[in-house]
């Protein structure tokens, strides 16, 4: 059943070997809500971090567990809302955060603006 797979995906007390099935699952639905979860394992991160739905790959961007290597490849993506999860994300690194003040959609440097693990002033320059 769709909603039972979906709420396993967002229950934090699911197992990681579960997570890791769910991560292959038809629904992007169920395969973002896995991304979600704070217990999700590094390796299915990066997995989902190729996912074909950018919804998938937002949720692992916006995930603080997802590794900076994951981040930076991410910060690269071609759908803005991706882009934006990384910028937003608590764990990002400034040097990724540089990066994306240069991006050419104002929503992601207002977001690199707003991280506060970005303490460069190249925005107002």
């Amino acid at each position: 059943d769709y909603h039972v797979r979906l709420n396993v995906a967002l229950n934090p007390s699911t197992p990681e070997y579960i997570l890791e099935f769910l991560s292959n699952d038809k629904s992007v639905s169920v395969r973002s809500s896995a991304a979600k979860n704070p217990r999700i394992p590094v390796s299915i991160l990066d997995k989902l971090s190729n996912d074909e739905d950018w919804y998938t790959r937002k949720y692992v961007a916006g995930n603080p567990n997802t590794p900076a290597y994951v981040l930076e490849k991410l910060s690269n993506d071609e759908n803005v809302s991706v882009r934006i999860s990384v910028a937003q994300n608590p764990k990002i690194t400034e040097s990724i955060l540089d990066k994306l003040s240069n991006d050419k959609n104002e929503n992601i440097r207002y977001w690199v603006a707003r991280n506060p693990n970005w303490s460069n002033n190249k925005l107002w320059n």
